[in-house]
């Protein structure tokens, strides 16, 4: 989905650029905010004048279970149509370059014309419907990111002529892409994003005593923190469980099964071990018979016991 906008980025400024062309890139920094403008443009394109946020937002409600699917994609039609514009601005792509965290430009470059993103038209729903949507993205990034830079990749190819700039271009996505990326998904948290524009209703913030935690409570605590929380996540949980249990279910099967096979293997074994056994005692009482009547001898009254079991049978 990500993917789709790279790509479509690529085509868009393929075609800008035939009116202007990219200046020549003098370091690293000036290659970074070359393609970042480039990104920005064309996302915020797609987010005003193109329906592909929306179906992309669309096409997350498949992953939902069948009775929420219409509900997820009946809430976000609702959505506000600035709300896509609002996500591109919310993650500052003008500053992308000079973060911290990537630290390949001192200062950040002008932004585009900035949109208000606040005082947003909130019904039924559309609270969730932008949680969902914002940590879909979000999620969905983060799992594609090899995907979505080689498609980035493109960009190099159209907005720099020059072989030498083209060759920087690519070794800055090999080298910096996948941390730019995530800088990019850091940047907008589903919960604060929703709120700020007014869709949602932040919680009231309030201080609540507890007790001091043990060793193994303030550990299971923080594991519980590093979890993305979110609707994407709990569903990923969700079929990551049931997955295990339809595991565990075919393993119980199958130990049932081998079980009475072995069963079976035994009961056979035993089975066979007896008739052997009376086939031998009969064969014991055929010789010994033999052998008196080889004597002329009569057959005692108390006869041994292979003869008795013979005379049974």
């Amino acid at each position: 989905m990500f993917r789709t906008f790279i790509v479509v980025a690529v085509l868009a400024v393929a075609f800008s650029s035939l009116s202007t062309p990219a200046t020549a890139a003098g370091s690293e920094c000036e290659v970074c905010r070359i393609v970042s403008d480039a990104v920005e443009r064309v996302l915020v394109l797609n987010s005003t004048t193109t329906q592909t946020f929306q179906g992309v937002a669309s096409r997350l409600c498949l992953f939902l279970p069948s009775d929420l699917k219409h509900t997820c994609q009946d809430s976000i039609r609702q959505l506000p149509v600035g709300l896509y514009r609002c996500m591109v601005q919310a993650i500052g792509l003008n500053s992308i370059c000079s973060d911290p965290s990537v630290g390949l430009c001192k200062v950040p470059v002008h932004p585009l014309t900035r949109v208000k993103c606040t005082n947003m038209p909130a019904y039924q729903h559309t609270c969730a419907a932008c949680k969902f949507v914002v940590g879909g993205l979000e999620h969905y990034m983060v799992n594609s990111m090899k995907e979505s830079l080689k498609a980035a990749h493109g960009i190099c190819v159209v907005r720099f002529q020059d072989p030498v700039e083209q060759k920087k271009c690519h070794s800055l996505l090999d080298t910096q892409g996948e941390l730019l990326l995530r800088t990019m998904v850091s940047r907008v948290d589903a919960e604060d994003f929703c709120c700020d524009t007014g869709i949602c209703e932040r919680t009231p913030l309030f201080v609540k005593k507890i007790a001091p935690l043990t060793v193994e409570q303030a550990e299971a605590e923080r594991e519980k923190a590093n979890t993305p929380p979110g609707p994407v996540t709990a569903m990923m949980t969700a079929e990551a469980k049931a997955q295990a249990n339809r595991t565990a279910a075919i393993n119980a099967a199958k130990a049932e099964v081998e079980s009475k096979i072995l069963k079976e293997n035994k009961d056979s074994k035993e089975h066979l071990e007896k008739v052997q056994e009376t086939e031998n005692e009969m064969k014991k009482a055929q010789e010994y018979r033999e052998n008196k009547q080889t004597k002329g001898e009569a057959p005692a009254k108390a006869a041994p016991a292979a003869f008795e079991l013979e005379r049974r049978a």
